[in-house]
């Protein structure tokens, strides 16, 4: 299981995401789905350990990871995929629609 609690990550002034709460259970999926440039490949970073969380918590298995610094690839089982309108045709013809 990988538990977040109160995860937050900035860049200067700027602020990618705040407050985000959620737990993954063991064996399960989740997508991550937002506009270009809302944070998602950062927050897979800091799941992957390849970046660190400017405040909260990551639990893994019930112990706190956030301070392990940079990790193997894979270490904490969290992975990313590259998009693709070919996973989604549909969204790539409702493109093609739009004037």
């Amino acid at each position: 299981m990988i538990e977040i609690e109160n995860l937050s990550k900035s860049y200067g002034p700027r602020t990618l995401w705040s407050g985000l709460t959620f737990t993954v259970e063991r064996s399960r999926m989740l997508a991550l789905v937002g506009p270009s440039g809302s944070g998602k490949s950062t927050l897979l970073n800091c799941l992957g350990l390849l970046d660190a969380p400017t405040s909260g918590a990551i639990r893994h298995e019930g112990r706190d990871i956030t301070g392990f610094g940079r990790a193997p690839p894979g270490a904490s089982g969290a992975t990313s995929s590259a998009t693709s309108s070919e996973l989604r045709p549909d969204r790539e013809r409702d493109r093609r629609r739009q004037p």
